[in-house]
């Protein structure tokens, strides 16, 4: 017997039909039991993971429950702890034994189970089912708990129609946790029954508690978590701060997972992070501008009323987009995986000590550049030399940055066509090398083109375009040109406001940039308001004792003690 499952008690045929009678078990499905008591998302994750130990174990049994749901969880309470207790096995399958010498009718092509929780395998007529089916019902119950829906809801699943529903579970892929949730017409009540606000919980789902869902809940069976145990064990993974299973491969990904577990001293976990993730930074703008160009575009073929012709042509669009960012994507993961094979050799004792090993480890991969590194590659030559200028900026090693910045511009201008965005990207980290030294005068026209390139290339309201504005702005503040800055800073707020979802950290450096000017313009009254809501925002998106908290502290309380 396992303690979460309910236990048979008796089976027997009653009036012809057969029957059996489990424990009695005085509790409510798992999530009203959750809503009720509030349960945050980890007491929900912890509790979840007691159903995902249930179902494995009558998979060792060689049973296949095939009807996981939220009723058929029900949760009691145990010396005050909550308990769940998977129940009804009355459509299970026994794999290689009955579950009892009375069965119910699971023919094939029979639809079995609850379409809500129904894998893509149970709507094929033509498909047989093994334990994988189970774990895509359990990922659909895990959905339900962080976003308080299901991914396919009542009213899309009453439109289907029979026939249409199973077309839906086998073909169409669910939005995100955090799409749903945000889309949701009780989205801030849902928030508030997992103690957070609607910005937050949004936050929250983003990364591994969608990917992990999601993994579950993959169309092809070899694609999702192959046991519950296995779903359980990345729960696990993420409560306690490692790398989750489901993540994308990416080695930036993985090294943040590890300082965070690895309470290393500020400046050492600093000197990694800057070598890893300062490269990404950069050479991930050409990816996401491409995934935006691709989803704008695809949306606009599929708008009613549109033209054939013209739909064609954004969709051509949408695959050249589409194209452009697997390009960027293998240009990204390129840098990543020269720079952490470059921060492999160094002494790993002294790397964390002393960041003058991580300047000399940087030194030896320009060193590789220099000897023909990525010769025959030029835009991943370019992007290493982008971040290799940019990290050794931010150790103030102005000499050794300063000429693998213009080399990464020159390969840039030379390979990509006149007034692509990644030439603007490094003429941005140029540009603001240059600033840091306060040689404003070679900064401003760098910054300036920068700004046209991304207004040419990009939609109206592009993020980038906001970062450009910004960029020229603080060089103008400096510089004292008030009046001149304060135009490019309301528009770049205003991007961001509307590009950006709620509570992202962008929008609160937008809102700090714009306090500053208006302190310095004397309108203390404007500057407080706009520095107490980006305070918000980053206590919103961050945990406690974030540098960019004390950051917005700080701006506030200089404010008010002035």
């Amino acid at each position: 017997h396992h303690p979460h499952i309910a236990r048979f008690l008796e089976t027997g045929i009653h009036d012809h039909r057969p029957y059996f009678a489990m424990e009695y078990i005085p509790g409510p499905p798992i999530t009203d039991y959750c809503d009720r008591h509030k349960l945050t998302i980890k007491q929900r994750l912890q509790l979840f993971q007691q159903v995902c130990h249930a179902v494995q174990h009558a998979h060792l049994k060689a049973i296949i429950h095939r009807d996981i749901s939220a009723r058929n969880v029900l949760v009691t309470e145990v010396d005050g702890q909550p308990t769940a207790k998977v129940i009804d096995f009355g459509i299970a399958k026994a794999l290689s034994l009955k579950l009892t010498d009375l069965t119910l009718d699971t023919a094939p092509g029979h639809t079995i189970g609850n379409y809500a929780y129904m894998s893509p395998e149970q709507a094929d007529p033509a498909a047989d089912v093994d334990t994988r089916t189970d774990v895509y019902s359990l990922g659909v119950l895990l959905y339900e708990l962080l976003a308080g829906e299901r991914p396919f809801d009542n009213a899309t699943l009453a439109r289907a129609g029979d026939d249409g529903i199973k077309k839906l579970i086998r073909e169409s892929d669910p939005p995100t946790p955090s799409t749903k949730l945000s889309t949701h017409a009780s989205a801030t009540e849902i928030a508030a029954k997992r103690q957070q606000r609607l910005d937050q919980l949004i936050g929250t789902l983003r990364g591994e508690l969608e990917w992990i869902p999601l993994m579950a809940l993959r169309k092809e069976r070899e694609r999702r978590y192959q046991t519950p145990s296995d779903l359980a064990d990345d729960i696990s993974a993420y409560l306690n701060g490692r790398p989750v299973a489901a993540a994308p491969e990416s080695r930036v990904y993985r090294v943040r997972k590890w300082l965070k577990r690895n309470a290393l001293p500020a400046s050492a976990a600093a000197a990694v992070l800057i070598l890893l993730t300062a490269g990404l930074a950069g050479t991930t703008y050409g990816l996401r501008r491409a995934q935006y160009h691709a989803i704008r575009a695809d949306a606009e073929a599929n708008e009613k009323g549109k033209q054939k012709a013209e739909a064609e042509l954004q969709r051509d669009e949408a695959r050249r987009q589409k194209t452009e960012a697997e390009k960027q994507a293998a240009i990204a993961e390129a840098v990543a995986k020269f720079l952490t094979d470059t921060l492999a050799t160094a002494d790993p004792d002294n790397l964390l000590g002393d960041k003058v090993t991580v300047v000399q480890a940087m030194t030896a991969a320009v060193q590789e550049l220099d000897a023909g590194k990525f010769k025959d590659q030029p835009l991943i030559e370019a992007a290493v030399r982008d971040t290799i200028g940019s990290t050794l900026g931010s150790l103030a090693q102005f000499d050794k940055a300063e000429p693998n910045l213009r080399r990464a511009l020159d390969i840039r201008r030379r390979v990509l066509p006149l007034g692509h965005p990644n030439i603007a990207d490094s003429l941005n980290n140029l540009a603001s090398l240059l600033q840091e030294q306060d040689r404003l005068a070679e900064a401003e026209p760098f910054f300036r083109e920068a700004l046209d390139i991304y207004r040419k290339a990009l939609p109206s309201g592009h993020p980038d375009i906001a970062l450009g504005l910004n960029n020229v702005a603080s060089l103008l503040q400096e510089q004292n040109k008030l009046a001149e800055a304060e135009p490019l800073l309301r528009e770049a707020l205003g991007i961001n406001r509307k590009a950006l979802p709620v509570g992202h950290p962008m929008i609160a450096t937008s809102l700090n940039n714009l306090a500053a000017l208006l302190r310095a313009q004397n309108n203390l009254a404007g500057a407080e308001l706009l520095y107490r809501e980006a305070l918000d925002i980053f206590r919103t998106a961050f945990p406690p004792g974030h540098p960019d908290i004390a950051l917005g502290l700080n701006n506030l309380a200089s404010l008010l003690y002035t």
